[in-house]
């Protein structure tokens, strides 16, 4: 940590030494139930084209599955991409409420209830 101290990463941009930046995630106990994650664009896109390959090509592995799906992927058009960038950006208000709530009341209500 010295190390890091020496080449500036703690000191914020007012010049003053800062080592509260590490903590930027809040950590909770072990026996807290905390919100999943939000998810990526690309997971909402793996998720729903997973069964379709999967139906098309029955005998291949999980992992070539997943080289199929990324190159689906990678040919999409960002115009094509939208509709995953919205669905992440419903989730990522999703994990913001339900953290919220959880730092504020010391609990979270998700989308089970």
């Amino acid at each position: 940590m010295e190390q890091y101290e020496k080449q500036g990463y703690f000191i914020n941009k007012d010049g003053v030494k800062n080592t509260d930046l590490m903590l930027s995630k809040p950590k909770f106990h072990n026996n807290v139930v905390v919100p999943k994650n939000q998810k990526s664009p690309y997971i909402f896109f793996f998720k729903e084209n997973f069964d379709e390959v999967k139906k098309a090509n029955p005998t291949v592995k999980i992992t070539d599955i997943s080289v199929k799906i990324s190159e689906k992927w990678n040919l999409l058009t960002d115009a094509d991409k939208t509709k995953y960038f919205k669905l992440s950006l419903e989730d990522k208000k999703r994990y913001s409420n339900e953290l919220q709530q959880l730092l504020t009341q010391g609990f979270f209500v998700n989308e089970a209830g």
